[in-house]
């Protein structure tokens, strides 16, 4: 794949570093070397050498920045890239997922059907030819609340109240996006990088 833009030497090289580990990385998880903490560290050091790298450049920092987008174009268009190659094993694991999905719905149908059969004709199991079916107590009991006001305080669980972020979001929209638009609220917008 041919990169967007050109980058210098230097960088070019810490950031082909940088990818390499990360794909590198991801490699090892997926072949189950490693699990997820593990390649979050390494992500983490990895990142942490590409800014030590890209600090060291001693360019106008405008030339600097230029650098670092032209850099991001170009790892974008290797994700774009990887994406679309993805794409049909991800619909094929989509389609594969939808169909035991189905498959563990009707199980569980069956069984609940087979259930309740044999609760109505009161048979506490079944001795076929090649199987036998029983049925048993769960071992743990669902908690049917039947009387919240009866229940020992001890056994609830207190919860402090929610702030509707949509709602709170719309308020300060409706009164002008001011600062101070719903009491003890802060709106804080952040920012974003944008590329042009």
């Amino acid at each position: 794949m041919r990169p967007l833009y050109e980058i210098p030497t230097e960088q070019y090289q810490a950031l082909a570093d940088y990818e390499r580990q990360i794909l590198e990385t991801a490699d090892l998880v997926a072949g189950g070397e490693i699990d997820l903490a593990e390649a979050l560290k390494r992500d983490d050091a990895a990142a942490d050498a590409l800014e030590a790298e890209l600090d060291r450049f001693e360019a106008e920092f405008n030339v600097k920045a230029e650098g670092v987008a032209k850099a991001i174009l170009n790892m974008e268009q290797s994700r774009d890239v990887a994406l679309a190659k993805a794409e049909p094993f991800i619909a094929e694991a989509r389609r594969y997922q939808a169909s035991a999905k189905r498959a563990e719905r009707a199980c569980d149908w069956l069984k609940s059907y087979l259930l309740h059969q044999m609760q109505r004709m009161d048979l506490k199991k079944v001795e076929g030819v090649d199987l036998k079916v029983g049925r048993q107590n769960n071992g743990r009991p669902s908690v049917v609340v039947e009387n919240l006001e009866k229940v020992p305080a001890e056994l609830l669980i207190p919860q402090d109240p929610k702030v509707d972020s949509g709602g709170a979001v719309e308020a300060w929209k409706l009164d002008g996006k001011k600062p101070d638009a719903v009491p003890g609220l802060r709106f804080d917008l952040g920012q974003h990088v944008r590329i042009r």
